[in-house]
């Protein structure tokens, strides 16, 4: 690995160099130039297809230019993290004071778990800055945010693969006609497909191409880490449903989100920051005022909820029990790997409401009697020195759901072997008092900080809840 001063004064300004955009045969691509100095040169790219000559000319080339340059603005952080250049160069399109603060609030924000893996002091005011090279032109447009919901709302549906996406698809879809809704797949794991499969619904399919070249300076030494790849996905749900005429984009990220995984130079890092309400607030704001006041509504329907929460609904959907899959280890082969944070959380919040061979059955093992996920299952309740850098619930709900298992265990199969429960147990959950009490404040907690745009919508979860 390179290290970050050397590769910060080798490669002092990052480019944002131009998009383009066309339409051919049904679909629209999109791509980008960008280019560190002194001679590195990107051009990802992006694909809507199916989408119709009609479809194409309902949007403006003012609009389509927008929705390309902030797609753009999203995308360039997985290439500027290879270098952390200390400045940033917007060539492509002038940004606004505000905007410029926008997106420089993500940047930092985003890439906390990026700087605390590769130990960057980001701290500084003149870490990295943003600038255009062009004169500031754009101006607000009217706020959407108070515009009268539509009759017959259109609603499309981003499904990751996971449980959290198919409770909402669930709900929406026993709930609203199944003509009004349709999943949304960005480069999908078989998961999402077979989900989407499941529900009967129409699909729309967006893929994105990396440049080769960012994998290859990764393998080079060049820097790596996670980005806030869920706002990149905003703005692509925000371009597809304007493309297929949808007007609420509901995504599924829960209230567990916004809690953090460690402190580093004293601000708080949190792996999943594009999916907490403080960005889904931000990226609200920033489409209310830079959008037209037509755009998609994009909102949270899992917010008020917590993990724990949406596992105890999701196991009453047995549809998608075999399907769903949240381990990213094993996204390729469609598999749960059975040795990371997000296999043995999901399988501890599903085991207090789902009947333990069931349970093993979909997972290929039972994850409470491996002792070897001892060290996972202290970082889950925080008995470590931070949180898994993954999409997990608090600590919270770890050790909430980890007491749940351990009640069910007892009253339902004592004498079976469950030797990471008994661990956790005996480290853990025997120095804790009130569990009880504390498991049922998660189950029947409500978060009223959300952005659910409409109240039978709210009812609908709370009914399920």
């Amino acid at each position: 690995m390179k290290s970050v001063t050397e590769l910060r004064s080798q490669h002092p300004r990052f480019f944002y160099k131009k998009y383009e955009w066309h339409w051919d045969a049904n679909t629209l691509t999109l791509q980008w130039h960008f280019f560190i100095e002194p001679g590195f040169d990107f051009h990802p790219s992006m694909h809507f297809p199916n989408v119709s000559e009609q479809q194409f000319r309902q949007i403006s080339e003012v609009e389509l230019n927008l929705h390309a340059f902030s797609l753009g603005l999203a995308e360039m952080l997985s290439y500027w993290k290879l270098t952390a250049a200390p400045e940033i160069i917007i060539e492509a399109q002038p940004l606004t004071p505000e905007q410029t603060s926008w997106w420089h609030q993500l940047l930092i924000q985003g890439m906390g778990e990026y700087f605390y893996i590769n130990q960057i002091e980001f701290t500084a005011p003149d870490f990295v800055s943003i600038r255009t090279a062009l004169p500031e032109t754009p101006e607000p447009t009217a706020s959407q945010l108070n515009l009268p919901e539509p009759a017959n709302p259109r609603i499309l549906i981003p499904l990751g693969g996971g449980k959290d996406s198919a409770v909402t698809l669930e709900l929406f879809r026993q709930n609203l006609d199944p003509a009004n809704l349709s999943c949304l797949l960005i480069n999908p794991t078989q998961a999402a497909r077979d989900i989407a499969a499941a529900s009967q619904l129409k699909t729309i399919t967006v893929t994105r191409e990396l440049d080769p070249l960012l994998l290859s300076l990764n393998s080079q030494g060049y820097l790596n880490g996670h980005v806030p790849i869920s706002a990149l996905f905003a703005f692509t749900s925000l371009l597809a449903a304007r493309l297929h005429d949808y007007h609420f984009i509901p995504v599924s990220n829960e209230r567990s989100s916004n809690e953090g995984n460690v402190e580093y130079l004293g601000k708080e890092i949190n792996h999943q920051y594009s999916k907490t309400f403080a960005f889904e607030k931000a990226f609200s704001a920033y489409i209310s005022q830079f959008y037209p006041a037509n755009s998609p509504r994009y909102f949270s329907y899992m917010r008020p909820l917590f993990e724990l929460q949406i596992a105890k609904i999701f196991s009453t959907m047995k549809t998608y029990h075999p399907i769903f899959r949240s381990c990213n280890v094993g996204q390729k082969t469609n598999s749960w790997c059975g040795q990371c944070s997000k296999c043995l959380f999901a399988f501890i919040i599903l085991y207090p409401f789902v009947n333990l061979s069931e349970l093993t059955g979909y997972f290929g093992e039972n994850l409470l009697d491996k002792p070897e996920l001892l060290t996972i299952a202290l970082e889950l309740v925080g008995a470590s020195e931070h949180k898994p850098f993954d999409c997990v619930g608090t600590h919270e709900e770890s050790l909430a759901a980890f007491h749940l298992c351990w009640q069910k265990w007892q009253q339902t199969q004592p004498d079976s072997s469950q030797q990471l429960l008994q661990q956790v147990y005996k480290q853990v959950l025997s120095q804790e008092a009130n569990l009880d009490e504390r498991a049922q404040t998660i189950l029947q907690a409500w978060n009223n900080e959300h952005l659910i745009p409409s109240q039978t919508w709210e009812n609908w979860l709370k009914a399920a809840k």
